[in-house]
């Protein structure tokens, strides 16, 4: 296969990290109680934290950004224990080393806890180019801008963009790329399916069968 650039997205991909964020949300909200019922069924996991504590708080300007530090501190200083990779992680990336390929991540995470819990699950050695939702402190990106970035930086225009959300399925195509998505993530297959990737996947080891 002659494109060996591959940009995974992290959470709901190669990590659910749904335990691990829940419980960070619910720290903020019981101590920064927003002024409207939130109801933290509706947290978007694959979403930025900018994102997520708009929708939580609304226009309380103040309140978001007294979460955020909050938030970052709880997060950012985490053990991760409750962050959990997928079942076949490190099997298929070693593969995909093995043969080659140029591995990436583009995440909604901001780039300190994304490298921490990279190093805490032993993944970063896999990967060459890592990128996060604020390359400078709060200023936030797309995942379009990330893997444009990425593509600019590593001198690559094809290759795949593999995710679990309607996000990151969008942003590979906006940037030419291959998509693959998954279906053991947060997405759904009905939202997924309907902007037609390349392929989509119920389990991360079929990507040694895409990738042979």
């Amino acid at each position: 296969m002659k494109n060996k650039n591959i940009i995974f997205d992290l959470d709901g991909t190669l990590i659910d990290s749904k335990l691990e964020v829940l419980s960070t949300y619910k720290k903020v909200i019981s101590e920064i109680a927003p002024s409207q019922k939130f109801d933290e069924t509706n947290i978007d996991y694959g979403a930025n934290l900018n994102s997520v504590l708009s929708s939580i708080y609304k226009n309380e300007t103040e309140k978001i950004a007294q979460a955020k530090q909050l938030f970052v501190s709880s997060y950012d200083n985490s053990n991760y224990d409750d962050a959990l990779l997928y079942s076949g992680v490190i099997d298929v990336l070693t593969y995909l080393k093995s043969k080659n390929y140029n591995l990436f991540i583009a995440t909604n995470k901001r780039n300190t806890p994304t490298i921490k819990l990279l190093e805490t699950k032993k993944l970063t050695r896999f990967f060459t180019g890592i990128i996060g939702n604020e390359i400078e402190p709060g200023v936030s990106i797309n995942k379009t801008k990330m893997i444009e970035l990425l593509k600019a930086k590593h001198l690559f225009t094809s290759g795949f963009m593999i995710g679990d959300t309607i996000g990151d399925i969008e942003a590979g195509i906006n940037n030419n790329l291959d998509t693959i998505a998954v279906l053991y993530g947060y997405g759904t297959l009905a939202e997924l399916a309907n902007l037609k990737p390349n392929y989509i996947i119920n389990s991360i080891t079929e990507l040694t069968t895409i990738f042979d």
